[in-house]
């Protein structure tokens, strides 16, 4: 994946994600935390109203809601400035590139309960899951005011109704996090990404016996090029990935497969399989773990899994 092709999602992720439906709002605070900057209600999405919601899920949930309404103003008033978070960076991205670009619109992504949770305060840029990440998108400047003073990690979860994408079952729970730091007095959001896998999360094994969908897994090892640094958010000088191949005749009952991967958070659809397909997904470098899902009847099984240990 070139720097260009990063841009481009980052851009749709972050439209894609924040225009759904916000059914179904809860905050979870602390009560010791409503002298934090910021702090107050939520446009109502509050559904306790004895405890103001800290400062940091405030702005989250806000940014969310002006999402949900179209309101990009809102968002990058909320937003660090050179940040994906920041609906006006991929337009500033596209204009400032040599190259020609054409921003896609996409249709709004459909949610349900969904719950915002203020997870720590005062972290430190060790402490963030996404350092790799972090490091690859913003500059020095901004890395710096991850400092453990004024900072906060926040927690989004929801189930997504409708998944953008092959492979994926009816209905979907999905997860965020939120890196926000204070700025002039208020809360402001600077990175948000799906929570990292560790070797922790990992399962048991669990092999295709009956040949329903997997023909065979091949590890590959690609060496980066001289622009390899913008290829990946992995730290290292390799592109690990995996690639399976789906039996000739699969389970007739399956409509669909993922792949995902544990740690790099690669993930991928095939729908309709047909024979002999084949799809791959990044690893992470240091190991990882692969799984193989099975679509049948809008329903997600797991048909194979297993760990890569390079």
């Amino acid at each position: 994946m070139d720097r260009r092709s990063c841009v481009a999602a980052v851009g749709a992720v972050t439209v894609s994600t924040l225009a759904g439906c916000l059914d179904d709002v809860t905050d979870r605070t602390d009560d010791e935390d409503d002298d934090q900057p910021g702090a107050g209600s939520a446009n109502g999405a509050n559904q306790n109203d004895d405890v103001d919601p800290h400062g940091a899920v405030e702005a989250v949930e806000t940014y969310i809601e002006a999402g949900q309404a179209g309101d990009e103003e809102t968002m990058s008033d909320l937003a660090y400035d050179d940040s994906p978070v920041d609906p006006t960076w991929i337009e500033r991205m596209v204009d400032e590139s040599d190259d020609d670009w054409e921003i896609q619109e996409t249709e709004p992504a459909s949610f349900e309960n969904v719950d915002v949770e203020l997870l720590e305060t005062d972290v430190e840029l060790a402490e963030v899951e996404h350092v790799e990440a972090l490091e690859f998108w913003l500059e020095d400047e901004a890395l710096e005011l991850i400092d453990g003073d004024d900072t906060a990690l926040v927690r989004t979860e929801w189930t997504d109704t409708d998944p953008d994408g092959y492979g994926y079952p009816d209905e979907v729970d999905e997860e965020s996090h939120w890196v926000l730091f204070v700025d002039d007095g208020e809360w402001t959001i600077l990175w948000t990404g799906p929570p990292q896998g560790t070797i922790d999360d990992f399962r048991e094994p669990v092999t295709d016996e009956e040949g329903r969908l997997v023909e065979a897994i091949e590890y590959d090892v690609q060496e980066l090029d001289e622009d390899g640094e913008m290829a990946a958010f992995i730290d290292g000088d390799e592109i690990h990935t995996a690639e399976v191949t789906f039996v000739d005749d699969p389970d007739p009952d399956i409509d669909a497969a993922r792949l995902e991967s544990t740690i790099a958070l690669g993930s991928g659809g095939v729908e309709p399989i047909g024979a002999a397909a084949r799809f791959s997904v990044d690893l992470d470098p240091e190991g990882d773990e692969l799984t193989v899902y099975a679509i049948v009847d809008g329903e997600e099984e797991v048909v194979h899994r297993e760990h890569y240990e390079p």
